[in-house]
């Protein structure tokens, strides 16, 4: 997700929704206050007793005041830092031109999701103006925290790298809500929900640029600190966001439904995942995956050409640990940047095997229209052709009748002049083998075939019965990866292990020859590397390595005290759950007592 911990960015429910944790923002220094505080009066939700706030006003002062007690007498400074988005971007135009980042490096990355997000803060920013005091100046101080958060420079990039990250899932979901220019100015309520999420965007970014800029002499990032401290904020932001999007759904349906109609919210329920953990990690939108610098960029060529083929379905294949989940992330990555006439909107879906009952077609074709409610929010047409799947369901006709349907809406909804393009990562993960993956890609080609607009991007391991003739193929070969291999290699031992350049650069050598192609050998043989205490000692562990995966899984297993009780007990929950386990859920498992 991704290395990711953003699956497949569908919409949460509402009434079901549950945050992934419950941590509130830790006192740092006073600005505790205005983290944990309520977003808006939940009684403008409600639809009976709205009135309007002035919240972003109230926000912005405190916001204020908190980077006048942070700072001092420099905090005029700051506040007047970056006062436009022009100035901003002339900003990371210096960066470029002094440092001159490589093309496709994690810090080229960076500065390129820095410069979308605050261009599409610029652009909602105008759209509430119109209907909020202080926008100007909230506004001004997401630029100053975002050049803030530069300046601590490419030494800090996998911290930035996670903080923009997350920035840029949030600026997609701006660019959403800013589409329904047309009902802003007419419906209050719709005004209310896009102010708080303004508000919930400024609050994160103030709380991450005081708490990373003060600690950069002693910063160890971890990604488990980092959503403990802002989890709440982030799970705010899209909260409001899926609020605002399920008014408009309501909005655009008032002329549409008829007595009995079930709600969208309770439509989109029957799309997501019943239990509470699986529909966290399914529709998790927080976090970006780490990428080495430079990985990937082979395949800029292979992606153009599909882009520009006449075909819609393009099958990527590549033999276990080849690197197409994380190549899967950068073609995302990659067309979301595309402009004019190439532009698309892009729909990401990861078929990820740990999550088990999420492995059927049935479950993707409602994973894809999950996304579909918000790109297409208040479609009518699509309304009606999910009411009748979720009508099929709960009146306990056939799943297969129920599916045929929901592949029907799917349909329906690529029925725009909009251009899009379906991104699916983990095709051999399909319930069923093979010959229901076949039966997925055949459900797909029919589906996008009828749209010239639409496009499918698949990633798989390779198949042994030949991909149709209708359909692009490219198989990643050692001869693509081979250098993508050595620049995660070399990555990670520079991140991780006690060793001079030239020691770097000899295990780079040695193990990207021994990989064979596969980041997954690579990173298990540098995790076996990590125990040795000495340069010394690590040069003579890498000797000793097979290059043979299972040999060398045999190693990290050894190392494993498997006759300890909880040892076992943790293996045998892990081997027979049905999705990944949450750290409270093993701590409740072993403190049962099966003694009585």
């Amino acid at each position: 997700m991704a290395p990711s911990a953003i699956h497949n960015g569908a919409l949460s429910p509402l009434r079901n929704r549950q945050s992934s944790n419950g941590h509130h923002f830790p006192k740092l220094n006073g600005y505790s206050d205005f983290m944990s505080s309520s977003s808006f009066d939940q009684r403008s939700m409600n639809g009976s007793d709205y009135f309007p706030t002035p919240l972003l006003q109230e926000t912005t002062q405190k916001i204020i005041k908190t980077y006048r007690s942070e700072l001092g007498q420099s905090s005029d400074k700051f506040l007047q830092s970056c006062r436009s988005v022009e100035s901003f971007f002339d900003f990371v135009a210096t960066i470029r031109l002094s440092q001159m980042p490589h093309h496709g490096s994690r810090w080229d990355k960076i500065l390129k999701w820095a410069k979308f997000f605050t261009d599409q803060v610029s652009t909602y920013s105008e759209e509430v103006s119109s209907f909020t005091t202080q926008s100007e100046q909230a506004t001004s101080i997401i630029y100053s925290s975002c050049r803030t958060l530069l300046e601590m420079g490419p030494k800090f990039v996998p911290v930035l790298e996670k903080i923009f990250g997350v920035l840029y899932n949030c600026s997609i979901t701006l660019g959403f809500l800013v589409r329904h220019h047309d009902l802003l100015y007419t419906i209050e309520e719709l005004q209310t929900v896009l102010v708080a999420c303004y508000a919930d965007l400024l609050k994160l970014l103030t709380g991450v640029t005081i708490y990373y800029t003060r600690r950069q002499h002693d910063l160890t990032f971890s990604i488990r600190t980092f959503n403990e401290l802002f989890g709440k904020s982030i799970d705010d932001f899209f909260l409001h966001s899926d609020r605002f999007l399920d008014k408009i759904w309501s909005t655009r349906l008032e002329r549409l439904a008829e007595p009995g109609d079930d709600s969208v919210e309770a439509v989109r329920n029957f799309l997501t995942p019943h239990d509470r953990v699986t529909r966290i990690l399914a529709t998790n939108r927080r976090a970006h995956g780490a990428r080495a610098d430079f990985t990937c960029e082979w395949f800029d060529r292979p992606l153009r050409e599909f882009v520009r083929s006449g075909k819609n379905i393009f099958m990527v294949t590549g033999s276990a640990g080849s690197g197409k989940s994380v190549l899967s992330e950068w073609v995302v990555e990659r067309l979301r940047a595309f402009r004019g006439r190439r532009a698309t909107e892009v729909i990401r879906y990861t078929i990820d095997g740990t999550l088990k009952t999420e492995l059927s077609t049935h479950s993707i074709v409602k994973g894809l229209l999950l996304q579909m409610l918000q790109l297409s929010a208040g479609d009518k047409a699509l309304y009606k052709e999910l009411l009748h799947a979720y009508e099929l369901h709960i009146q306990g006709n056939p799943s297969t009748k129920v599916e045929d349907s929901l592949w029907a809406a799917l349909g329906q909804s690529l029925r725009t002049g909009q251009d899009k393009t379906i991104v699916i990562d983990g095709f051999d993960q399909v319930y069923g083998g093979e010959s229901n993956g076949l039966v997925l890609l055949e459900r797909l080609r029919t589906v996008v075939s009828k749209h010239k607009n639409t496009k499918c991007i698949i990633f798989s391991r390779p198949l042994t019965k030949p991909i149709p003739g209708d359909c692009s193929h490219f198989s990643i070969a050692i001869q693509h990866t081979s250098q993508d291999v050595q620049y995660f290699i070399e990555s990670q031992l520079s991140l991780t292990m006690n060793l001079n350049q030239k020691g770097i650069s000899l295990v780079t050598s040695k193990l990207a020859h021994a990989a064979n192609g596969s980041f997954v050998w690579s990173q298990n043989a540098i995790d076996i590397l990590k125990t040795e205490q000495t340069p010394e000692s690590t040069i003579q562990r890498l000797d000793t390595l097979p290059e043979d995966l299972d040999q060398l899984l045999d190693i990290t297993m050894s190392s494993i005290d498997l006759k300890a009780r909880d040892t076992k007990s943790i293996l045998a929950w892990l081997l027979a759950s049905e999705r990944p386990l949450l750290i409270s859920e093993v701590k409740q498992l072993l403190e049962v007592d099966t003694a009585s």
